[in-house]
C-alpha cells in the first residue's frame, strides 16, 4: 500500500511540475528564464519517474513486496534513502525556483501595489509547500524498511509514516492552491 502511495505521489507531482512549467512559459519572455524553468522541470520529472518506478519495483516483481523488504531482498535502505533524499532535495529546489522566479517579473512590472501584494502572497503560500518538501525530506531517512516497521503496535510505524505522508499530501496541496489561486487572479479584477 506504500509503495503504491509513494507511486501515486510522484505520478502527482510530476504533472504538478509540468502544469507549472506550461503556466510559466506563457509569461515569461526571457529565453534564459524559460530555459531554466525548462531544464529544472525535466530534471525534477526524470528523478521523479526514476523514483517511480523504482517505488512499484523496488524488489523485482511487486509479490509479497513487504516479506521481501524484511528479508533484505530489495534495494539496500541506504541506497534508497539517498534516491528519497535527492528527490526531496530537488523538489524544494523546484519549488523555491517556481515560487521565487515570479518576483523578478513582478519586480520590474507597472502593476498596481495592490496586485503585486496579492502575487506575492502567492507567493508565499508556493514557499510554505517548499517547506512541507524540506520537512519531508528530514523525515524520509527515519523509514526503515524492517519487521518492527511493519507491525502497527509499533510507534515506529505511524509516527513516521504520518509524518511523511502529511508533508507530502500539504506540499502538493499547497502548491496546487497557490496556482489554482494564480489562475483566478484575473477574475478578481
Amino acid at each position: 500500500l506504500l509503495a503504491i502511495a509513494e507511486s501515486l505521489f510522484m505520478i502527482t507531482s510530476i504533472a504538478f511540475r509540468i502544469s507549472l512549467a506550461i503556466f510559466f512559459r506563457r509569461f515569461l519572455v526571457d529565453r534564459t528564464q524559460r530555459q531554466l524553468v525548462l531544464g529544472i522541470t525535466g530534471l525534477y520529472c526524470g528523478v521523479a519517474a526514476f523514483a517511480f518506478f523504482l517505488c512499484l519495483f523496488p524488489c523485482g516483481a511487486p509479490v509479497h513486496m513487504a516479506a521481501k523488504r524484511i528479508n533484505g531482498k530489495c534495494i539496500p535502505n541506504n541506497w534508497w534513502n539517498g534516491l528519497l533524499y535527492f528527490h526531496g532535495a530537488l523538489s524544494a529546489l523546484a519549488d523555491w525556483f517556481f515560487a521565487l522566479l515570479p518576483l523578478v517579473v513582478l519586480w520590474k512590472s507597472t502593476m498596481p501595489a495592490r496586485n503585486k501584494l496579492g502575487v506575492s502572497l502567492l507567493m508565499l503560500l508556493a514557499v510554505c509547500g517548499s517547506i512541507c518538501a524540506v520537512l519531508r525530506t528530514i523525515y524520509v531517512g527515519s523509514l526503515r524498511f524492517h519487521a518492527a516497521y511493519f507491525d502497527p503496535q509499533h510507534p515506529t510505524y505511524y509516527h513516521t509514516t504520518a509524518l511523511v505522508i502529511n508533508m507530502a499530501v500539504l506540499e502538493l496541496g499547497l502548491g496546487i492552491t497557490a496556482a489554482s489561486a494564480a489562475c483566478l487572479m484575473p477574475l478578481f479584477r
